[in-house]
């Protein structure tokens, strides 16, 4: 990543709006892909802490192990396991469970604290990581929208925008028409190319720079002018619109 920024820098590489975009969606997968590894390791985290508490009411001392199921798969089909099954120690009497549970629930709760010791770490280092990666990414997009605009920052366009439409596109109820007419008003003010344009508009969307939200309409508009019956089945009719934050 840091190679391709200093490439869009130098002013004697000539780079295409198809190598620049492509090179964008390399960075934006492996950030998404980072975020998807982030998310799962705090569910596996969170699971871990609810099987520990499952069983808390057992007093059972175990020593630190360095025993971790590195593979994924295998780990994500344990904790499953094990959660139907402490389940059901959890809602056990105390004098039914035998010696060979506890040595079985001592067992697993040594590896459970590993498991956890290790994922911990990794959630951490993933979390730096992303960090790093996300301004990076920042980085790459404000170069990239320099060049496709020739010369204007994000903010520069997101400003042009702002004074263009205001806060909110009026009359632009639905996704299509309203990203047409904003790629429109970048062509005409940058004086580029629709395909200069559409990779402004996506650096632009992803930088929440625009924004299209669905939302309840205020007052009950259309509740009031329209036919109640419509709205059966629990249909809840909402207003769309495009918005503008710089």
């Amino acid at each position: 990543m840091e190679n391709f920024i200093k490439l869009i820098r130098e002013k004697d590489k000539e780079i295409t709006s198809s190598d620049m975009n492509k090179e964008l969606k390399n960075f934006e997968k492996i950030l998404e892909k980072l975020e998807v590894e982030h998310t799962q390791i705090k569910e596996d985290i969170s699971t871990i802490d609810y099987l520990l508490d499952l069983i808390e009411k057992y007093p059972i001392e175990v020593e630190s192990k360095n025993d971790v199921l590195n593979d994924k798969n295998t780990s994500k089909k344990w904790l499953k396991e094990l959660e139907s099954t402490f389940e059901k120690f959890h809602l056990m009497h105390s004098d039914k469970v035998s010696n060979d549970d506890i040595e079985y629930l001592k067992t697993e709760k040594s590896k459970l604290l590993a498991e956890k010791s290790r994922l911990e770490k990794e959630h951490k280092n993933l979390h730096d990581l992303i960090a790093k990666t996300t301004i990076q990414l920042m980085e790459v997009r404000e170069a990239v929208c320099k060049i496709l605009s020739k010369g204007h920052s994000i903010s520069d366009v997101g400003e042009k925008l702002m004074e263009h439409f205001g806060k909110k596109i009026d009359n632009e109820f639905s996704y299509g028409s309203g990203r047409r007419k904003i790629i429109r008003f970048l062509e005409d003010t940058f004086l580029i190319n629709k395909i200069q344009s559409k990779g402004i508009f996506e650096i632009l969307e992803k930088s929440k720079i625009l924004n299209f939200k669905l939302e309840l309409p205020k007052n009950n508009i259309l509740f009031q002018n329209k036919d109640l019956a419509s709205y059966a089945n629990g249909y809840i009719p909402l207003v769309s619109n495009w918005y503008i934050n710089s």
